[in-house]
């Protein structure tokens, strides 16, 4: 059965579960990959390098998990709080950042990791945004309005990375500037509600949403191509001639091109009839002797497959493979490319071998059936992979959501695995940028409720005649602002303000 992976959303899924802990083992090495040029830096250097103690109580407050009794702080925790918002509030006057102040920097020590290359400091930006949110609610109003609008120009600024993963945290971080801010909305004087509403207009644009996922595929989809997908070709292409002209194994292999093959050899080959084969490794250095049944690891050793007419078999090691010519008992390791394609097919087929050899052999027969082989074929994934991505941008800019915002199936099996379904994050992007709008034609709305106000309440930007947003008051005194756009088919982005509760509303 096939398990398509989505590999850019698991790594939006695993970024976002990481955002959600901030409170990692070792915190301050989550920063070591934020560029020092970043302006926020020193301040997150700075809480995390706070006790453990402390940046969980902070962390506890800030979020807290029971909203009926949330938890205090200590008189020096209250301090903390206070400076690290304080930091966030200078920060802010710094210039517009750029991507370069986020793309991180990748640790030569450990230069494949994937949450340090990919994730650096979302969720310790996410709790110090947090954080400051929190402490703005019990400033006075010129201060909660200055922090409020610190934190949503963290949010904006954030946007301006190169991973989807961080402009989606800077979504997030707008939005708890915005919640708080709407909250506020009642206690705040008519010259402080044009101050608030002239701070948002003030703060730094975000990217466009096509520019935000055009970043995501020059940051993953096309290095992954060239460092991944084509050499894996390449390779896979001339295993498949090698093993058709039953190619034999060279005398002698480099031992630094072997890795788990050094010390083994051929020592026996079993077959027990119904289907039941094994073969016996010994190890040469240590003597010992694995007995090995396909797809069952020995040792972290796997066979994969017998093939008794080519007198060969197959074993694997994490992610990488070799051939066992049965007649010569050489054991010959395959290229490390190879070795990943066909592993990255695995995680679709799971142990299905025969499926897995199907899938890769009809992947080869596109490349091969392309005029420009391998190079065609790449140039031809890269088009179609635009296409699909322009398609769901393209839905997203429409007031009417879709039945469901998901990627077509394609013929090719790599294009299945390789094309992720973007039009739920444009969405989001979408409704964030109309819910900063809406805090302005809240604030009108306001004025207008003290009577300090004629001017025209904000059009909702998805209206097609101009009109404003449709508007409700609630029994407890705050009110319902709701655009045409659709957060979901028939759920129109709705938002709460002048209410304790303030916020997106999520409609059932």
């Amino acid at each position: 059965m096939i398990r398509p992976p989505r590999l850019v959303l698991r790594l939006l899924l695993l970024g976002l579960a990481l955002a959600t802990h901030p409170l990692a083992a070792d915190p301050l090495s989550d920063i070591e990959t934020m560029p020092p040029s970043n302006p926020y830096r020193a301040t997150l250097l700075r809480y995390t390098s706070l006790s453990p103690e402390d940046r969980q109580a902070l962390d506890n407050w800030a979020s807290p998990l029971d909203k009926a009794a949330p938890p205090t702080l200590t008189a020096s925790q209250q301090t903390l709080a206070r400076d690290l918002t304080a930091a966030v509030v200078a920060t802010a006057t710094s210039p517009a950042t750029t991507a370069a102040d986020w793309n991180p920097v990748r640790p030569d020590s450990d230069p494949e990791k994937l949450t340090k290359t990919l994730i650096p400091a979302v969720g310790s930006t996410r709790t110090l945004a947090r954080i400051a949110a929190k402490t703005a609610a019990t400033l006075p109003p010129n201060e909660a309005i200055a922090t409020y609008a610190a934190v949503a120009q963290l949010g904006r600024q954030q946007r301006t990375s190169s991973t989807i993963l961080q402009q989606l945290t800077g979504v997030v971080i707008e939005g708890l500037a915005l919640s708080g801010a709407s909250k506020d909305l009642m206690r705040f004087s008519p010259a402080e509600l044009k101050q608030l509403s002239a701070a948002w207009h003030d703060l730094q644009p975000p990217p466009s949403v096509a520019d935000s996922i055009d970043c995501e595929r020059d940051t993953f989809f096309k290095p992954f191509i060239e460092t991944k997908i084509l050499p894996g070709l390449h390779a896979l292409l001339a295993e498949e001639a090698a093993d058709n002209a039953n190619t034999p194994a060279p005398a002698t292999q480099p031992d630094a091109e072997r890795t788990f093959t050094r010390d083994l050899r051929l020592s026996g080959l079993l077959d027990l009839g119904d289907g039941e084969r094994r073969i016996l490794l010994e190890n040469t250095a240590t003597h010992a002797v694995l007995t090995l049944r396909e797809n069952i690891a020995v040792k972290g050793i796997t066979l994969t497959g017998i093939d008794f007419e080519k007198r060969r078999a197959y074993i694997r090691h994490e992610h990488r493979e070799a051939v066992i010519h049965l007649q010569s008992k050489q054991i010959v390791e395959r290229s490390r490319a190879a070795a990943e394609l066909r592993a990255l097919f695995g995680n679709m087929f799971g142990d299905n071998q025969s499926d897995l050899g199907k899938a890769l052999h009809a992947l080869l027969d596109k490349v091969r059936a392309n005029p420009d082989g391998v190079d065609g074929y790449v140039r031809d994934l890269f088009a179609a992979y635009q296409q699909n991505i322009d398609r769901q941008i393209a839905g997203a800019a429409q007031p009417k959501a879709a039945p469901a915002d998901t990627t077509p199936s394609f013929e090719d099996p790599l294009m299945n695995m390789l094309v992720p379904s973007f039009g739920r994050v444009a969405r989001n992007m979408h409704s964030a940028a109309t819910q900063s709008t809406m805090l302005h034609a809240a604030v009108q709305l306001r004025l207008r409720a003290l009577g300090q106000s004629n001017a025209t309440i904000p059009a909702d930007p998805w209206a097609a005649d101009g009109a404003s947003f449709a508007y409700e008051k609630t029994p407890d005194g705050g009110y319902l602002l709701r655009s045409r756009y659709e957060v979901r088919p028939g759920k129109p982005l709705t938002y709460k303000f002048a209410a304790p509760d303030a916020g997106f509303v999520r409609v059932p």
